[in-house]
């Protein structure tokens, strides 16, 4: 790399040093001065009005870095038309106890892109009824709302209400369609 190059290196690296006028002509800081100049893009390259460009008849600073610029503006145009393709996520059970009772839980959303996240019917109850919380001092969500688990183990206290809780509703419409 030649000094004029690292020199350009140099102007495209700091913001606000070249301005894009129109398709073909451009204005670049002059490093040393409080002034612009104007690089004009040709067929035959760039043509500068920088002193070492008229003068010496010379590809200048100026001129490379607005060529690196332009460069540059190609190749994040050329990423952006690039099509993404992502393949559908296969969701075959739950991660931690397989099973196959799978609910949409929400986005979890990245820079740039969401990702649609999945709870199986399991975790949810270990989250609102089993599992304490920091955010809420210690307690579940479900103990906050006033629905409190009692006993040893909480899973089987929970199976075993969900199991009468049944019983109970079997009886209930029972008793209505003898009435």
């Amino acid at each position: 790399m030649n000094n004029r190059e690292t020199k350009a290196q140099k102007i495209i690296q700091k913001e606000n040093q070249i301005k894009q006028i129109d398709n073909h002509t451009f204005q670049v800081k002059s490093q040393s001065l409080d002034k612009w100049y104007d690089v004009v893009s040709t067929e035959s390259g760039f043509i500068c009005s920088c002193p070492d460009s008229k003068f010496r008849k010379t590809t200048c600073k100026h001129s490379i870095s607005v060529e690196i610029s332009q460069g540059i503006r190609k190749q994040i145009e050329q990423a952006k038309q690039k099509q993404v393709i992502i393949n559908p996520v296969e969701i075959n059970g739950c991660k931690f106890c397989e099973s196959d009772n799978i609910i949409k839980k929400g986005l979890r959303k990245n820079k740039n892109y969401s990702i649609q996240t999945f709870q199986c019917k399991g975790m949810q109850i270990h989250h609102n009824f089993i599992r304490s919380h920091m955010g809420i001092d210690g307690d579940t969500p479900s103990k906050r709302a006033g629905i409190t688990v009692n006993g040893l183990n909480k899973w089987i206290t929970i199976i075993q209400n969900a199991q009468v809780s049944k019983v109970d509703k079997r009886k209930l419409q029972d008793q209505d369609s003898v009435t």
